[in-house]
């Protein structure tokens, strides 16, 4: 006797449980890869947040970054970025590329406005700075302490 479930054969019911059990195995790597090629391709973009835009007025003469002694470009960035000195913050993390500067006497100071971060911790050859792009999200870059007639941000990548 053949045992039916919703009209078909239990047998038939198994064949379509394993065809369908295997088309899932082989979508899902393609749907990962898939994806892998939409989030490189967001990110290979050239990006459009508020660290990028300021980088392109600083490239053709429209900003120019003031140098302080003590701090560097922190100020200047902070201004040009439009970010208000009062939102600082003073952090112990140790999520940073200045990692070994990093102490209860010598705390980061972050500052931030909707969508821009800068990180800052004296001594530092860099200022470390997290810039929203609309469709690529977070885009990290670090800003040399050197002085120089036109600062370049490099961008951090996961690679």
């Amino acid at each position: 006797m053949t045992m039916r479930f919703l009209g078909l054969s239990l047998d038939k019911n198994r064949r379509l449980l394993r065809l369908s059990l295997m088309a899932l195995a082989l979508l899902i790597p393609a749907t990962g890869v898939a994806l892998l090629q939409v989030r490189n391709s967001k990110t290979a973009a050239i990006p459009t947040d508020p660290a990028a835009d300021l980088q392109q007025k600083i490239d053709t003469g429209k900003v120019k970054l003031e140098f302080e002694p003590n701090q560097g470009y922190l100020r200047s960035l902070l201004k040009n970025l439009k970010i208000p000195i009062s939102s600082q913050a003073l952090v112990f993390s140790k999520s940073s590329f200045d990692l070994g500067l990093i102490s209860p006497s010598n705390p980061r100071a972050l500052y931030f406005n909707d969508d821009s971060y800068v990180g800052w911790v004296p001594p530092s050859p860099i200022i470390e700075i997290a810039s929203v792009d609309p469709k690529a999200g977070a885009v990290f870059y670090t800003l040399s302490q050197e002085k120089t007639s036109r600062p370049k941000f490099e961008r951090k990548t996961e690679e």
